[in-house]
């Protein structure tokens, strides 16, 4: 599961950053989330996705299941930033 998981993560994040896929994108990073739960960078960029196609409301509920005092330090700058840009109604840039 744990490979297969990754490499989803991995797909997700180039479907995103390099083909501009959102959905394509949001499929893997769901399926990863799924695979690998405990990985909270993966749920992090899902709700990126989310929030990049104007889907404030789910991606501010991801970032609500995740522990800001839990993450790592750019998890946590990666989740602050997410959650201004979701609250202020505010995509953050690709």
């Amino acid at each position: 599961q744990a490979p297969r998981g990754r490499l989803l993560a991995d797909y997700g994040v180039f479907a995103a950053n390099q083909l501009g896929d959102y959905a394509a994108a949001e499929n893997a990073l769901g399926d990863a989330a799924a695979a690998l739960p405990a990985v909270a960078q993966i749920r992090i960029n899902l709700a990126k996705v989310l929030i990049v196609q104007g889907r404030l409301a789910e991606g501010r509920q991801i970032l609500d299941g995740l522990d800001p005092r839990q993450l790592d330090r750019s998890e946590e700058a990666q989740w602050r930033t997410l959650r201004a840009a979701s609250e202020a109604a505010v995509t953050p840039r690709r």
